[in-house]
């Protein structure tokens, strides 16, 4: 029997409905980081921070690790034209 909670939400327009949070190793699986990796950068201000979900439990959203990983890629992009230009 579907949740009636969750299929509603679903359909709103809401952006809290279009958030996903993830675990740590998820985020190390996707980014392919380390957890001492991903605590260092994130004391850095260079990787997404966490969101304490209790006590004892904190996640990442998804889409601002994606975003991280896409400002990479980008970064890594505009240097290889900034080279070639030379």
């Amino acid at each position: 029997m579907p949740n009636k909670f969750f299929s509603d939400a679903r359909d709103t327009n809401d952006k809290i409905d279009q958030i996903v949070f993830i675990s740590r190793k998820d985020v190390e699986r996707i980014t392919s980081m380390s957890r001492s990796w991903i605590y260092q950068a994130m004391a850095e201000n260079k990787f997404p921070k966490n969101v304490a979900c209790s006590a004892s439990s904190v996640r990442w959203v998804l889409q601002e690790v994606e975003d991280w990983m896409k400002d990479k890629v980008r970064d890594r992009d505009e240097s290889c034209l900034a080279r070639a230009k030379k």
